[in-house]
């Protein structure tokens, strides 16, 4: 079977990219876009007057425009200004609030009271030309700063598409620059200093973590340091080399950066793993850990002391105690173990 079109002089014209969004755009939506396309006059509309030859609410037209300028389809050309000198009217100077972006993805998530909220992922950025970039740099000398830091932490100069997603970041996700130079720190500073890369990840701190301000940032990461010291602790102890960690074990190294054992405590908790077991075993060493931190035990110190404080109560005499036993004690109840 072969499909044809059957048209007279009109054509009705979109971008291609319009169907990467059918399924997340809503049927109003749709409609507002073929309008717009079959219809140019309407492209200057208000939409009052949209709304009124849609037979729908104004409040229903400007979200369905909403939606088209969020993915970059659909934008506003900057209103002509007045020249006061008496020449010619001129346009403004684009700006990172009004200039066009590109393609992204978007989907419509229903928030908890109700709201629609509309989630962009991708790499949505603003797209501006070399002479449009240094025009912004004069104009406000806060983005070169921005863009001269960024580049000084990659160790590299940026080229024309780079500065635009720096730029997208503090344009299209409205990041602030502390912000983004935090960001670059730890990226780099993993090795990763590719900025499509940086910006992927600004993008998943955004829309999935719901981290958008330098405070909430530096949280992150200063968590996401300790889960990464404690994982380089643990794989030099148990010589895991390049292995993968599982998804148990990453939320095991997790769990722990949320109470900061001292090396010397994780080193303790893999001898005792190890010694109880004859083998290293992930979740074992957890319940360890756990047990001495829910017992206060900070220290190898404490960890002997809360053992021989056992041993007393046990015999109810001061003799000689066994560190293996209240070891095994410490995740008896985990394990089941008799």
């Amino acid at each position: 079977m072969k499909l044809l079109f059957h048209y007279g002089d009109e054509v009705l014209t979109l971008p291609a990219a319009t169907a990467s969004f059918i399924g997340t755009a809503s049927p109003l939506a749709l409609s507002l876009l073929f309008r717009l396309a079959a219809e140019p006059g309407l492209r200057e509309a208000t939409p009052a007057l949209l709304a009124e030859r849609m037979a729908v609410s104004v409040d229903a037209v400007e979200e369905a425009l909403a939606f088209w300028q969020k993915t970059g389809l659909l934008t506003d050309e900057p209103d002509e200004q007045p020249d006061t000198s008496g020449g010619k009217p001129k346009k403004q100077m684009p700006s990172a609030m009004s200039h066009p972006r590109a393609v992204s993805d978007v989907s419509v998530k229903t928030a908890d009271n109700g709201a629609r909220v509309t989630v962009v992922s991708g790499e949505g950025m603003p797209n501006y030309t070399g002479k449009e970039i240094e025009a912004l740099m004069q104009g406000d000398p806060a983005l070169a700063l921005l863009i001269d830091e960024c580049q000084k932490i990659a160790g590299k100069l940026f080229n024309v598409r780079e500065i635009n997603q720096v730029l997208g970041l503090a344009d299209y996700l409205r990041l602030d620059s502390d912000y983004i130079i935090l960001l670059f720190h730890y990226c780099c500073k993993r090795g990763k200093n590719s900025v499509p890369y940086i910006v992927k990840t600004a993008y998943a701190l955004v829309n999935t973590e719901e981290i958008t301000t330098y405070a909430q940032l530096e949280v992150y990461v200063a968590s996401l340091e300790k889960v990464n010291t404690l994982e380089q602790t643990v794989r030099r102890l148990a010589g895991l080399g390049s292995r993968t960690l599982t998804a148990k074990e990453k939320k095991i190294l997790s769990s722990w950066a949320s109470f900061s054992p001292s090396e010397e405590l994780v080193s303790l908790a893999y001898e005792t793993t190890v010694n109880n077991t004859g083998k290293f075993i992930f979740s074992y060493m957890d319940k360890v850990l756990t047990a001495w931190h829910e017992a206060g035990c900070r220290t190898a110190q404490d960890v002997t002391a809360a053992a021989e404080r056992r041993t007393r109560e046990a015999s109810g005499q001061n003799k000689s105690f066994d560190l293996d036993e209240f070891f095994k004690a410490a995740v008896k109840k985990s394990y089941g173990e008799s």
